[in-house]
C-alpha cells in the first residue's frame, strides 16, 4: 500500500503550503514509470493545519490514519520530527481520496471543424475545452491547430492506504463547538460522545475539553464456541446508531441504522438470524417490513432487522428521514438499499452482535 502512496508523491506536485516530498529512489521511479504507462493516480488528499501543542502521533490518532503513512507522505523521518504551528500536512489517502484518471489527449483541428463539434464528439462542453486550452474566443481555432482533450475520471475506487482501522478520534473542543456539530463532523451521534467520555449530558461541553470520538466497528466481547467462527457477521451499535457487516474480520459494509428506545429499547446481546422473509407483516402496527431478518422474540412478536416500513392503508414508506437516530419499536432499521444488500448475503444462523 505504501508504494501507491509514494507514487502519488512522485507523480503530482504538492499544493502551495504543503510539505515537499523527498526525491524518489531509483526503485520508486521505476515503479512510477511502470504504473503511469497505463494509468495516472490523481491525489485528492485531505489536509490539516497543525494546531498548538500538536505532535505527529496525536495527529494520526485524531484523524484515524496510519502514523508511518502520515510520515512518508509528508517527507518526515520520525514521529518526533519538528512540525510548525499552522503548517499544512497531507493526510494519507483513502479509497475516496484516490481516483484513477485517463491521460489528456490532443486533437488536430480539421478543416470545417468548430470547437463546438469537437466538444460534442468528446462528450465535453465548450467551456471545458476553452478552459483546458486557455482559449477565450472559440472562433479563433484554425485547421491544423492542436487542441487538448481533458482527461475523464474513470469510475471505480482505488485501493485504500493501510488496513481498515477502528478506535477513537481525539478532539480538543474549540470556542463555539457544540455536541451536534461534532457529531456531524465526525459522523457519529451526541449519545456516543456522551457515552465514550462519561459526560453527564449533551450540554456538558466547553472550550479546551478533549473528547474521544469512536470510529469504525466496536470490539465485540465474545465467548467463542468450540466450532469455527463464522466468516460473516453483523455488528449494531445502539449508542452510535450505526452497523457494520464484517467478513473475515474486515469491514465489508458500514451503514447508518436506527434502533428502538425507552420501553421499545433494542435488546443487547448476540443473536443468530432465525427468520428470513422478503416481506414480513406487523399486524400490531399494520405495517409491512421489507427484507426481514428475525432475531429474538418479545412476547408473541419477533424483533429483527428490516428496511423502511410500508403502511398498509396508504402504501407509503415511513421513517426514511429518521435513519441514523432512535426511531423503531425495538427492531434495527436500514435504508432499503442497505437492507436489501444485507438480506442478500445473510443466512439463517448468521451472528448479529448488538452492543450498547
Amino acid at each position: 500500500m505504501i508504494s501507491i502512496l509514494l507514487l502519488n508523491a512522485i507523480v503530482l506536485q504538492p499544493q502551495s503550503g504543503q510539505a515537499q516530498t523527498p526525491e524518489p529512489t531509483l526503485a520508486q521511479a521505476d515503479a512510477a514509470t511502470e504504473v503511469s504507462a497505463t494509468a495516472r493516480f490523481v491525489l485528492l488528499n485531505r489536509t490539516m493545519k497543525v494546531r498548538d501543542a500538536d505532535n505527529l502521533p496525536w495527529i494520526a490518532l485524531r484523524y484515524g490514519v496510519d502514523l508511518s503513512a502520515l510520515l512518508a507522505l509528508n517527507g518526515l523521518e520520525t514521529e518526533t520530527s519538528i512540525i510548525a504551528l499552522g503548517q499544512t500536512l497531507l493526510l494519507p489517502a483513502t479509497s475516496d481520496d484516490l481516483r484513477i484518471a485517463a491521460p489528456n489527449r490532443t486533437h488536430t483541428v480539421q478543416p470545417g471543424e468548430s470547437l463546438g463539434l469537437i466538444a460534442q464528439a468528446n462528450d465535453l462542453s465548450v467551456q471545458e475545452l476553452l478552459a483546458a486550452n486557455r482559449i477565450s474566443d472559440p472562433n479563433t481555432i484554425q485547421p491544423g491547430q492542436k487542441v487538448v482533450i481533458p482527461r475523464a475520471v474513470k469510475a471505480g475506487k482505488a485501493v485504500s492506504v493501510g488496513p481498515a482501522r477502528s478506535g477513537f478520534y481525539y478532539h480538543n473542543v474549540r470556542p463555539g463547538d457544540t455536541m451536534s456539530q461534532l457529531s456531524q463532523e465526525y459522523a457519529t451521534t451526541p449519545q456516543a460522545i456522551v457515552r465514550y467520555n462519561s459526560l453527564p449530558d449533551e450540554q456538558t461541553i466547553y472550550s479546551g475539553l478533549e473528547v474521544r470520538i469512536p470510529y469504525g466497528p466496536p470490539v465485540v466481547k465474545r465467548r467463542l464456541p468450540p466450532t469455527p467462527q463464522s466468516a460473516t457477521e453483523l455488528i449494531i451499535s445502539i449508542t452510535r446508531q450505526h452497523c457494520w457487516v464484517m467478513q473475515n474480520a474486515t469491514i465489508l459494509y458500514s451503514w447508518r441504522c436506527s434502533t428502538g428506545q425507552g420501553q421499545w429499547a433494542t435488546r443487547v446481546g448476540t443473536f443468530p438470524i432465525k427468520t428470513k422473509l422478503e416481506m414480513a407483516e406487523s399486524s400490531a402496527y399494520r405495517l409491512d417490513m421489507p427484507f426481514w431478518l428475525g432475531l429474538y422474540d418479545v412476547g408473541n412478536y419477533e424483533n429483527g432487522i428490516h428496511g423502511l416500513p410500508v403502511e398498509w392503508s396508504t402504501g407509503e414508506k415511513l421513517w426514511d428521514t429518521l435513519v441514523g437516530q432512535p426511531a423503531t419499536f425495538g427492531c434495527a432499521m436500514l435504508l432499503d438499499e442497505d437492507a436489501a444488500t444485507l438480506f442478500a448475503l445473510a443466512y439463517l444462523g448468521m451472528p448479529v452482535h448488538i452492543v450498547d
